[in-house]
């Protein structure tokens, strides 16, 4: 996941260290699932992605850094490829139901549950 020797083919000299942040995550329970907040400040909207592969749900974002540029750095540690997170999904969770939005820098998640996993109301006769 950590890559801090990036090499520059045409020669030995290492020319950028990119890394991956774990983005500062909160999460609240419900009846209905959980929410969860992940702090993401500076990517841009299209730069997210959020991929549900068997029970892990990943979630990325790439940084944008429009003054990085290789030419001018010998080595460099400073420069971030974004962040990157991944969950275990409870078994409740229905990974179809996955709602995300994005504002002001925070990612915003609704993990909703399976139907037959919400508490149903008993109506008393």
């Amino acid at each position: 996941m950590f890559n801090t020797n990036n090499k520059n083919e045409s020669s030995d000299q290492i020319t950028k260290s990119s890394r991956w942040i774990i983005p500062a995550a909160d999460i609240i329970s419900n009846e209905n699932g959980f929410n969860i907040n992940l702090d993401m400040p500076g990517v841009i909207k299209d730069k997210l992605s959020l991929k549900v592969d068997s029970d892990e749900l990943l979630v990325s974002g790439e940084l944008e850094n429009g003054d990085f540029k290789t030419s001018d750095y010998y080595y460099n540690e400073l420069n971030y490829a974004g962040y990157q997170r991944t969950f275990i999904l409870p078994k409740d969770i229905d990974p179809d139901k996955i709602e995300a939005a994005y504002e002001n820098g925070v990612l915003k998640l609704a993990l909703n549950k399976k139907e037959e996993y919400k508490p149903k109301l008993i109506e008393i006769k």
